[in-house]
C-alpha cells in the first residue's frame, strides 16, 4: 500500500484530480510490486495497463494497495485499487503488466 497527495495543480474542472494523474499512481504501484520481487539490479517496463475509472476523485490524498497476481521472466501482472481520502468505494481499478528486466550475470 501506498499513498500520494494531490492539490489544485492537479485538478480537472469540477475539483477533481485528473485521470492521467490516476493513472500514474496505478502505473508507478505496478512497478513497485514489480521491483519488490526481481533480484536487486532489474529493472522493468509497462506492458500493459487495463484501467476503470470508477467515480470522481476529489482533490487530496489517495491510497493505492497493489497484489500481485503472477510474477514471472516474461511479465507480472499486478491487480491495483485506488482510494480517495473521505470515501469507502475506490476511484479506479487497473491490471497492470510489467516486463521485468533481470541483471546479467
Amino acid at each position: 500500500m501506498a499513498s500520494a497527495w494531490f492539490d489544485d495543480s492537479h485538478v480537472r474542472w469540477g475539483g477533481v484530480i485528473a485521470g492521467p494523474n490516476l493513472f500514474m499512481v496505478i502505473d508507478s504501484m505496478g512497478y513497485l510490486v514489480t521491483m519488490s520481487r526481481a533480484p536487486k539490479g532489474s529493472n522493468g517496463f509497462t506492458r500493459a495497463i487495463s484501467m476503470q475509472f470508477l467515480r470522481p476523485a476529489p482533490v487530496g490524498g489517495l491510497r493505492v494497495e497493489g497484489r500481485l497476481l503472477k510474477f514471472g521472466k516474461r511479465g507480472c501482472v499486478v491487480d491495483t485499487v485506488l482510494y480517495s481520502d473521505g470515501l469507502e468505494e475506490p476511484v479506479a481499478q487497473g491490471v497492470v503488466t510489467y516486463v521485468p528486466l533481470f541483471p546479467q550475470p
